[in-house]
């Protein structure tokens, strides 16, 4: 991830412009994301000699980040309750963004069986009769909000990369 800070602060001495990057961190236990915005910092000739950089927390992000389909809210990096496995929020997730039992089976390396008895329990312990119902049940309970740790990732990418 250093590297890839210095390419940035590089990139913003060379245009003379100033350039975004989202990077997201594990801080602690939680995962946060931020945007990185890095201007030019000039001397009294006009000359470029390095970087100021404002760092603020990236609270509303799409989901399409993760899985191409957007996605938007205040996510957390934090369960909203503890009902759930781990790989039950897995699913849950999935489910939320749109994906077929076989994709989450591919994904998450278990048997489409598996996929089908996780959202078994899904409904036993919400007490969901359908996937439509389970699914607004979490819209409204603000489970879909949630990111498990697998699908985010540290690091830290320069936005609008065409440019660069």
């Amino acid at each position: 991830m250093a590297s890839r800070l210095i390419v940035h602060d590089q990139k913003v001495m060379q245009t003379g412009q100033r350039l975004e990057a989202v990077g997201t961190l594990l801080i602690g236990e939680n995962y946060r994301s931020f945007v990185f915005e890095k201007y030019p910092f000039f001397e009294e000739t006009g000359r470029i000699v390095g970087t100021v950089f404002h760092l603020k927390p990236f609270e509303r992000l799409s989901m399409g980040y993760f899985l191409e389909k957007p996605f938007y809210g205040e996510a957390t990096f934090t369960p909203p309750t503890d009902i759930f496995t781990k790989r039950e929020w897995d699913v849950l997730f999935l489910l939320f963004r749109g994906s077929l039992r076989n994709q989450m089976s591919e994904f998450l390396g278990i048997s489409e069986i598996s996929v089908r008895n996780i959202i078994s329990r899904l409904f036993l312990r919400t007490g969901a009769p359908s996937k439509d119902a389970l699914l607004e049940l979490g819209v409204n309970k603000g489970w879909h909000l949630y990111v498990p740790p697998r699908f985010a990732s540290i690091g830290y990418d320069i936005l609008f990369k065409d440019n660069i």
